[in-house]
């Protein structure tokens, strides 16, 4: 059974506060009931940033890998990559740690769907209208054909699952996360190929605090 967190979706604009967890208590801890008491975070930071507040008082960002296959380099290249990883570890700011993640999630099509749902009703709309002889077989092959894709999008969801990869960069204060972020964002800018990455906005953010943890589910959509 998937963990789940019924309040993640409440954190909006405010930081988030889960209530106090005794971690020491072993009886508890088979009773922990979602991730956010597990991972430790209390919810965004309000600021321009978006930090993840933890609950010990420190900080941490989190963004979006851009994922590598090195299955099929060279040894030369591979070599390569564990060099500039090693260098980027080496330039790092003190107290700072890294933690990368991948995570898989399943595919959503709702907005694919919302898109063939409403060309579907204009069809129908129009049919009712009384079209022509000619243009109702072509309105009814059009139905068929979106029928086709609707069925086609549902089963993408049922199927298909998408994989992420995430870095989460921890600091003591905003300040060395700045620096931190900083360090991390020159690095892959000259091209440290194991650690390019893209920052992400509040909302991606809260997609993916979402989504790990409801991990059998797909991201939803926010409007």
């Amino acid at each position: 059974m998937p963990l789940k967190n019924r309040n993640v979706k409440k954190i909006d604009n405010k930081v988030y506060e889960p209530a106090p967890f005794d971690f020491d208590n072993q009886k508890k801890l088979k009773w922990m009931e979602n991730m956010v008491t597990f991972v430790g975070y209390k919810g965004l930071t309000r600021d321009v940033h978006n930090y993840l507040a933890m609950k010990n008082g420190t900080y941490s960002e989190l963004v979006l890998m851009q994922g590598r296959g090195v299955k099929n380099l060279t040894s030369q290249l591979s070599n390569e990559l564990v060099t500039d990883a090693g260098r980027f570890f080496q330039a790092l700011p003190e107290m700072t740690n890294i933690s990368f993640f991948a995570y898989s999630f399943r595919v959503n099509t709702q907005v694919q769907q919302d898109g063939w749902q409403q060309m579907k009703q204009q069809i129908q709309d129009e049919l009712k209208g009384g079209a022509t002889p000619a243009r109702t077989r072509y309105l009814k092959r059009r139905l068929i054909m979106i029928d086709d894709q609707l069925r086609r999008q549902r089963n993408a969801e049922k199927n298909l699952w998408n994989r992420e990869y995430l870095m989460e960069v921890f600091a003591p204060s905003k300040g060395a996360l700045e620096n931190a972020i900083s360090t991390v964002s020159s690095a892959s800018r000259i091209g440290s190929a194991p650690f390019a990455f893209t920052q992400m906005t509040k909302s991606q953010k809260l997609d993916r605090m979402y989504n790990l943890n409801n991990p059998a589910s797909y991201v939803i959509k926010r409007k």
